[in-house]
């Protein structure tokens, strides 16, 4: 458990790298960067569960293998760089820890604990905006329908049924003052990034203990913002105004709500979207953007090229790899099916699924490898061991099952 979760986290480290990368290439770009965010969020929930569980069939080529070879279903898994695997090096560091019983009994229970404590402050919180917002009053702000508050906002509120709330103290601003706020936070309803947001949480709360999901749900709500103050000016508003808006929102913050898009945001990430809007384009600036764009997709085939932790017990493993993996001494060979599952032939017809057959190859994990005697040492987790007990090293064939079986 232990070392498949230092798995999680560098893949989604990685991941945040390659998302960095792609942010300030789109920005440079002047495109849209918080899809940039959600990706990474949900690559690194989704990344390291096909990698870890998925299998894929590969397809025989005309002309080149065996029509009597069953097609091979290789796991993703062994698809990747077994050199870049976490589990070699949390044995070399912590030893017999990692493969703890008790220790993987209490990550468990503490992953467990930690997804549920999320979710319910998650709940807790939408419970109480709902009592809050029963004594908003409800109103209309630039001809576009508002809820008046007395502390919180302006914001949207509501991570699925979203909507706008003002503070009282926005009613006595000018006309072009709420235009701007109101076009702000109707762009946020528009773009739905409340929902965006719900499904990060979503991504969150199934991995609490992943750290660098925190750091890209920040990036993300930033990426947000970002991405409505370029909509915003694309409508034609002044950027000098605007930006003085924003100013203005930050400076009388209201109580804040969680979960919410605002408009106002903390110091430093203000003045960081400030300089985004007055940044012009240099010279370089396409160089720049495509050797970024570059240097993200190389972070992340590079998250995807790292190796899961076996299933197996990792100690019996790292045994079997040195021991060579002895082939097992069984003359009347075994029953393979096309996933390289196998049991011993005891003279009983084979299952349904299964044939009787001779291989030549067997992995390091123990599973029968029914393919070409050639294609033994060229597959990641394998090894070329000739079976013992009479069976020839002839690649996978039917045998012809013995009359008493019948």
């Amino acid at each position: 458990m232990l070392a498949w979760m230092s798995y999680v986290i560098v893949v989604s480290l990685l991941l945040s790298l390659a998302a960095l990368a792609l942010e300030h290439s789109a920005r440079i770009r002047q495109k849209p960067t918080r899809w940039v965010w959600g990706t990474s969020m949900a690559a690194s929930l989704l990344v390291p569960l096909i990698v870890s569980s998925v299998s894929v069939q590969i397809p025989q080529l005309a002309g080149v293998a065996d029509p009597a070879i069953p097609q091979r279903i290789v796991a993703v898994r062994d698809i990747t760089v077994s050199g870049l695997s976490l589990s070699g090096w949390l044995a070399a560091t912590a030893g017999s820890l990692s493969a703890s019983p008790d220790l993987d009994r209490l990550l468990q229970v503490g992953w467990s604990a930690a997804s549920a404590i999320l979710l319910l402050a998650i709940v807790a919180s939408s419970v109480q905006l709902n009592r809050r917002r029963r004594h908003w009053k409800r109103g209309s702000m630039a001809d576009v329908p508002v809820h008046i508050s007395e502390d919180a906002g302006p914001a949207i509120v509501g991570l699925l049924d979203a909507h706008i709330v003002v503070p009282r103290w926005l009613l006595q601003c000018p006309p072009d003052v709420q235009e701007l706020v109101i076009a702000h936070e109707q762009s946020h309803l528009e773009a739905h990034d409340a929902r965006l947001v719900t499904m990060a949480l979503g991504v969150l709360v199934c991995m609490p203990w992943n750290l660098p999901l925190w750091w890209q749900l920040r990036r993300l709500r930033f990426a947000i913002e970002i991405d409505c103050d370029a909509r915003i000016l694309r409508r034609g508003y002044d950027v000098s105004r605007y930006g003085e808006t924003l100013i203005a929102v930050g400076e009388r913050q209201s109580g804040t709500i969680t979960m919410v898009a605002a408009m106002s945001e903390p110091r430093s990430l203000l003045e960081q979207r400030l300089r985004n809007m007055l940044r012009r384009k240099t010279r370089h600036a396409h160089a720049t953007a495509v050797a970024l764009a570059c240097l993200g997709f190389a972070f992340a085939v590079g998250a995807a090229e790292i190796s899961p932790p076996n299933k197996n017990d990792p100690d019996k493993s790292v045994s079997d790899e040195s021991a060579g993996a002895q082939a097992p001494s069984d003359p009347q060979g075994y029953c393979v099916n096309g996933s390289a599952d196998f049991y011993p032939y005891t003279g009983e017809p084979c299952k349904s699924g299964y044939q009787l057959g001779s291989g030549n190859c067997r992995r390091t994990d123990g599973r029968m490898v029914a393919v070409p005697r050639a294609q033994c040492v060229s597959m990641d987790g394998t090894v070329e061991l000739p079976f013992e007990g009479g069976i020839p090293p002839l690649p996978f064939r039917p045998l012809q099952a013995p009359k008493s079986a019948k």
